[in-house]
């Protein structure tokens, strides 16, 4: 695999190793385009509890129909884009939502909801 290949793919996935001893490992795969077709290279990057980062995936190319592909990227240009990723502490770009206290609210109001019912208090007025 040479770096300056076209890239249609590179994913950082975790999978079991091959063996006797099967440990979870954090593996690279590059799939680049040789000879009009796709080939898969892969990276053992060492065990997968070592990464803070979840699994992720960077497209390289975008199929644009009847069997083409169009390559965007090449192997040096996602290396350098998982690197990054790799070395960013993660974190949502929103916090998650409660759906438990979201149903049981909803629940709640449902009745309220179809009486019309409006509620008010010293800080919130919520009419319907």
């Amino acid at each position: 695999m040479r770096r300056d290949e076209p890239c249609f793919n590179l994913s950082e996935l975790n999978q079991l190793t091959t063996g006797l001893n099967q440990v979870l490992h954090r593996f690279q795969v590059i799939i680049v385009v040789r000879d009009d077709r796709l080939a898969e290279y892969r990276v053992d990057l060492g065990l997968a509890s070592d990464f803070k980062r979840p699994e992720f995936r960077i497209p390289g190319g975008v199929v644009v129909g009847h069997g083409r592909i169009e390559i965007l990227h090449t192997v040096a240009e996602l290396q350098e884009i998982a690197d990054n990723l790799r070395h960013t502490p993660f974190a949502l770009p929103f916090a998650p939502a409660d759906l438990t206290k979201e149903y049981y609210d909803y629940i709640d109001e449902l009745p309220r909801l179809k009486k019309a019912q409006s509620t008010f208090g010293p800080t919130h007025a919520l009419v319907r």
